[in-house]
């Protein structure tokens, strides 16, 4: 948890491993709430992963879960948006080698 606190993420993923039966397992519930206000209390946008069901979308919105991701919501890019992002932020920064 050290690392997480010093990398200061602009954004942290919540696995599908969790995000599957969000809406019927106690713990995986109590475990995104819990994601939830951490996340926010560093100022991380927290995005669930793996959203495949109506009723997983309804429990992770209820949560308060900034974004989804998931074949509920739509097919896998090859180039999803973030990475795109990413990229040209790094490519701005310029040559980081020696």
């Amino acid at each position: 948890m050290r690392h997480i606190l010093q990398l200061k993420p602009e954004l942290i993923k919540l696995d599908r491993c969790i995000v599957a039966g969000i809406d019927t397992n106690r713990g995986q519930r109590t475990l995104g709430a819990a994601m939830v206000t951490f996340a926010t209390g560093i100022g991380a946008a927290l995005i669930a992963e793996g959203i495949e069901t109506d009723k997983e979308l309804d429990t992770v919105t209820e949560l308060g879960m900034d974004a989804g991701q998931g074949y509920l919501l739509g097919r896998p890019s090859e180039r999803p948006e973030e990475w795109m992002q990413w990229q040209d932020r790094t490519s701005s920064m310029g040559d980081p080698s020696p």
